[in-house]
């Protein structure tokens, strides 16, 4: 009983206890929201606040929430902190796993402000927290156990909530709509955390959803951030004061998705950015920019010693501005489309982007600087890597550029392009050497090169001061590479490239250059070294190896003067350098078609140019040029447009040229082809032609010193043309083709020159006379088929001889051997029967003449050289033919000349042509007035009855007239006239009735000119019948070969007979026609050449099939005759 007693109270003892406990703590709960609302109160007004409010606590220790309703914190009647509701849920099942688990923290309605003075103090919530950085003395920390409860947030909610943010540089409202973060526990590692949030900053807006995985072992963030209208003016106060203006909205979808992986990080990004109306600005520097949008992908790789970040979409920009110092730069539109990768091990980066660029209207103007673009497109890939320390390269392994209407000025210079395109791989390397205490010994090579690039330019524009250059196209291809350092200097290399040139135009005042088309191909290599000083020339080098440069159409205008080029082709090498002096350097091939150049009236021309050699060209004081080749030229000609005449013309020219300009020059195996030398319209044949010349070789030293080899010309013909005057008319057509064309002047400026010209006289006048240069001539010769025509222009009828030159040949001439003898051998024949020689030699560099020449003239018909006397004697020669002899000896200027002349059958007869005055005052026409005041003198002689008496006492018992003249002088006497001599030897062998030949070496034809005034036409003479022709032809009968066989008996028979052969024509001549449509000149010209034609045909089968001497044989002057048969009349 005592037992169970003891049991019971001790049963009720526990009861009381339980009772008394549960009493207890259902007091604790009653007390306990009132005790943590006074607990939360006394806690915040000990940290500084001055008023704190709790509305409500409510505390579930059952359920493990806490409520917290309307707390607000003020300081000095300031409210610095509202929180509307405070709820937070805990989970007391999980304690007992060790872990802390927050079922829900959940804040509504909540503001706060934050104050912060950096430096000073942070003000949170009203409760100041002081930031003095003084050094304090803490006591050791023990070392403690790491923490070892799991910590996790089921649900955290934040709606409602504003931030105010007060710093000494802004006063910020920041406004969270709605942040939650969900499962966030570390115990669940795989279990994926959920982070939404909606912040609210004035008008700015960001609003995320993220998935979070911050306890796995592969840590990962993903989601989006929304951004609307983020004003960057709002943080400029963040900015240093050096920065006077940041503004822009910024708007963006962003996805976003980073992994963390043992320290490895990995980011992804996806979505858009866009900046609008950005504006920057600080000291010098302004950038404003309408519209900056991006849209695309970056990812990005972190680990040690290893960053890599790769970026793919799309940059656009509109209305850029840039505004520094006094440069302005202003950019349309940007639109950049690319994939980048950056790359960086150990440090070292490397970056490679691939992709597309057009930019519109870019503008840059600077104060004497401007510069205007349409439009640039950029497609290609870009490389840039370090790889080393010391080092950069930039590598384009493939590019494609374009640019259109481009347009550069500065100052008095402009420069347009209508578009460029270039494509083709770049490589850029900068190095830095290794350090230096000397700046300007420090190294830093830079090097760039260009391998198979393609450039095109079209519709390029320079216009300097008052130069222009247009170039409608301009194409380049091939390699490049540019090296740079302060030691070596600057090397551009172009190992192998091709630039194309099309209708390049220059222009100045002046001068206009136009090229159709150039083209250039070959290596090509500059070198710019650094100067050793600043007063130093920096040193350039420009070798060109292989090159070939091709011109197309090439036209030249400067100051009057033309020249034009239909194509200019050079092939080679070219080598330019600076020091010591400047020079140029060229071996190769210069070709050139179709050069044309016009000065005045004069315009030189030539087929092709060939010149193979090498040249070297010295820039000093007195400029040297060498060169040494091989030249061609083909088809030269110099004409004059004003007189209508063809001075020089050459088929063909090559020469070996060497000179030492201004020093020597000399050529070797000159060898010229159809050379012609005064040719028009007016003459039939050129004054000077050759079917070819060949010199051996020529040089000139110190330009005074001449000596040339042999020379010889082939094939020369030599067209003496007389006019009306018997004067030269090519000659003087040459003259005037040679000089300028008359300039009208006024008064004063004729009166200026005369003044000129009579100093300039003066001038001369009192300058000694200057030692003639040396000069040396080894040989001279003519051969081949070589002629000396002579002929007239406005004579009836007209001069017709041509003289065979068989043998010409001079030989040595040497001006530093006076006394040296040199031979001379000419030998020529006058159609068929008349031969002319002169041999002999000459001293033509002694102090005096010294020369022993002997002439020789054989069967010269007369009869052909009537219009050259006619028209001054009013005398034509009717028959006759010349021999003559002549011995010339000159010792030392003493003149001692023997001349025999014999006339065959001469004889004349009266012309109505009247004697023209031809004395002009000079001393030519001096002399030939004293030969024609003679000859005047003899003509009144004649008329007056004694011409008959004196050719009687001239002639032989054969009726030929032999007559001896010798002509002596001293050639040195100032008063000796050679005219003046040959008139009185002349007169003295008339008197003497000398039956010695009539020979005038110097004025052969003025000899036959003298003596044919004493002719007449002899009556009484034997006529035969005549060699009768068919009218109109020169074809004879069919009998007269018989008739010409018994006159070449008769003439056999009779040696001392000689035989008169005069070509005629009649009215059936004229008739036969006239009929074929003849008149005029023209008519009277073919019956002069028709009746001419016949007299040699029968002289040639007298002495060729009859075999009588040509000497016994002379012709007439054919004229027209009443008889009725047409032919040669036969007269002994």
């Amino acid at each position: 009983m005592t037992a169970l007693y003891s049991r019971w109270k001790s049963l009720k003892t526990r009861y009381k206890v339980l009772a008394y406990t549960l009493v207890l703590f259902g007091a604790f709960l009653l007390a306990l929201p009132w005790a943590l609302q006074k607990g939360f109160e006394q806690a915040l007004l000990k940290q500084g606040a001055e008023s704190v409010q709790i509305e409500k606590v409510s505390v579930n220790l059952f359920t493990g929430r806490l409520e917290i309703f309307n707390l607000d914190v003020e300081v000095k009647n300031h409210q610095y902190l509202h929180l509307g509701h405070l709820k937070v849920d805990l989970s007391w099942t999980a304690l007992f796993h060790k872990n802390i688990k927050i079922q829900e923290l959940a804040i509504f309605d909540t503001r706060i402000e934050i104050d912060y003075r950096p430096g000073e103090r942070i003000q949170v919530a009203g409760l100041s927290y002081s930031l003095d950085k003084k050094p304090s003395e803490t006591p050791p920390t023990e070392k403690q156990d790491p923490f070892s409860w799991g910590l996790g947030i089921q649900s955290l909610e934040l709606n409602k909530a504003v931030l105010e943010l007060k710093t000494p540089e802004l006063d910020k409202h920041i406004e969270f709509d709605k942040v939650l973060l969900e499962k966030a526990i570390n115990w669940q590692p795989d279990d994926a955390a959920q982070l939404t949030f909606v912040i609210q900053e004035d008008q700015n807006h960001l609003e995320g959803k993220f998935q979070m995985w911050p306890f796995a072992e592969k840590q990962r963030l993903s989601g989006d951030i929304v951004v609307k209208n983020l004003d960057l003016s709002t943080y400029r106060k963040y900015l240093p004061p050096e920065i006077l203006e940041l503004s822009g909205l910024v708007f963006g979808d962003v996805k976003l998705d980073a992994v963390n992986v043992n320290g490895e990080l990995k980011v992804n990004q996806r979505g858009h950015l866009s900046f609008q109306k950005l504006a920057f600005e600080q000291k010098d520097l302004r950038v404003v920019g309408n519209h900056i949008n991006w849209n695309g992908d970056i990812r990005a790789l972190v680990r040690k010693g290893h960053t890599a970040v790769q970026a793919q979409g799309e940059w656009r920009l509109k209305n850029i501005g840039v505004h520094a110092q006094t440069t302005n730069l202003r950019l349309d539109e940007v639109h950049w489309k690319n994939h980048s990768q950056v790359d960086v091990k150990d440090g070292v980066p490397k970056v490679t982007s691939q992709g597309e660029m057009e930019l519109k209207h870019l503008a840059v103007a600077d104060k004497d600087l401007a510069l205007d673009n349409a439009q640039v497109n950029w497609q290609g890939e870009v490389q840039v890597s370090q790889p080393d320390k010391n080092g950069i390269e930039i590598v384009l392994p493939k590019s494609y550029l374009t640019a259109d209407e481009f347009l550069f000025k500065q100052l008095s210079t402009e420069a347009k392009l209508s578009r460029l395109n270039w494509t083709g791989p770049v490589k850029v390397t900068i190095k830095s050497g290794e350090k230096t205490t000397d700046p300007a010994k420090a190294e830093t090579p830079i090097k760039v090169a260009l391998s198979d690039n393609h450039i095109k330019l079209s519709g390029v524009a320079v216009k300097a001061d008052e130069a222009n250059v247009d170039v409608n196209q301009l194409n380049w291809q091939g390699g490049l590479d540019i090296t740079q350092s302060n030691q070596s200097g600057l090397l551009v290399s172009l190992p192998s490239s091709a630039l194309a040139m099309e209708e390049v135009q220059f222009s100045q005042p002046k001068t206009e250059a136009k090229l159709a088309h150039l083209d250039w191909k070959g290596p090509a290599k500059i070198t710019v070294k650094s100067a050793e000083s600043k007063n130093d020339q920096t040193p350039v080098d420009i070798v060109l190896t292989d090159n070939h440069i091709a011109l197309t159409t090439i036209g030249v205008n400067a100051d009057g003067s033309k020249a034009d080029v239909s194509r200019l082709n050079w092939q080679g090498g070219i080598q330019v350098g600076t020091l010591p002096h400047p020079t140029v350097q060229t071996d190769g091939r210069l070709d050139v078609k179709q050069l044309t150049t016009v000065y005045q009236d004069l315009t030189a021309g030539l087929k092709a140019l060939d010149w193979k050699g090498q040249t070297q060209l010295t820039v000093t004081e007195t400029p040297q040029v060498e060169t040494a080749g091989q030249l061609a030229l083909q088809s030269v000609k110099l004409d004059n447009t004003r007189t209508k005449m063809t001075v020089t013309d050459v088929a063909n020219l090559k020469t070996g040229l060497a000179f030492t300009a201004p020093q020597a020059v000399s050529l070797k195996d000159l060898n010229v082809k159809g050379l012609k030398v005064a040719s028009s319209q007016t003459y039939t044949e050129p004054l000077f032609s050759t079917g070819g010349v060949t010199i051996d070789r020529v040089s000139v030293k110190n330009n005074q010193a001449v000596d040339i080899g042999k020379v010889a010309l082939q094939d020369m013909n030599v067209t003496l043309a007389f006019d009306e005057q018997t004067k030269l008319g090519q000659v003087e057509a040459l003259k005037a083709a040679l000089q300028p064309s008359p300039q009208p002047k006024s008064d004063k400026a004729q009166a200026e020159q005369k003044s000129e010209q009579k100093a300039a006289k003066q001038d001369s006048a009192n300058v000694p006379k200057e030692k003639a240069p040396p000069f040396q001539l080894q040989q001279f010769d003519i051969t081949g088929d070589s002629h000396v025509y002579l002929t007239s222009t406005g004579i009836t009828p007209p001069l017709h001889q041509d003289m065979r030159i068989e043998t010409g040949h001079l030989g040595r001439l040497d001006s530093t051997q006076a006394h040296e003898k040199t031979p001379l051998d000419i030998q020529a024949a006058i159609d068929q029967f008349t031969k002319v020689t002169v041999k002999g030699d000459f001293q033509p560099f002694s102090p005096k003449v010294n020369a022993d020449i002997k002439a020789n003239i054989q069967d010269m018909d007369l009869y052909a050289f009537s219009p050259l006397i006619r028209r001054s004697l009013g005398y034509r020669i009717q028959s006759g033919s010349l021999n003559m002899k002549s011995d010339i000896q000159i010792k030392k200027d003493i003149l001692d000349a023997d001349n025999r002349l014999k006339l065959v059958g001469f004889e004349m007869e009266e012309d109505s042509v009247p004697v023209p005055s031809k004395t002009n005052g000079n001393d030519v026409d001096k002399a030939a007035s004293d030969v024609d005041k003679a000859a005047t003198d003899l003509g009144k002689a004649a008329s007056a009855g004694s011409m008959s008496l004196a050719l009687n006492l001239l002639r032989d018992g054969d009726n030929n007239i032999d007559l001896s003249v010798p002509v002596n002088g001293d050639l040195s006497d100032p008063g000796f006239n050679i005219a003046q001599v040959i008139s009185v030897a002349f007169f003295n062998a008339m008197k003497g009735g000398s039956k010695a030949m009539l020979a005038m070496t110097l004025q052969p034809y003025g000899a036959i000119y003298l003596a044919a005034e004493y002719a007449y036409k002899k009556a009484g003479e034997t006529t035969l019948q005549p060699v009768q022709y068919k009218p109109g032809l020169d074809e004879w009968r069919a009998d007269m070969p018989e008739y010409l066989k018994k006159i070449t008996k008769l003439l056999k028979d009779k040696k001392s007979i000689t035989l008169k052969v005069c070509g005629f024509y009649n009215q059936a001549d004229r008739d036969y026609w006239v009929k074929e449509g003849m008149k005029g000149t023209e008519l009277e010209d073919k019956l002069y050449q028709l009746a001419r034609e016949r007299q040699v045909q029968v002289k040639t089968w007298l002495v060729e099939k009859g075999g009588i001497s040509s000497s016994r044989l002379t012709t007439c002057y054919p004229s027209f005759e009443s008889v009725p048969d047409s032919g040669v009349m036969l007269s002994m």
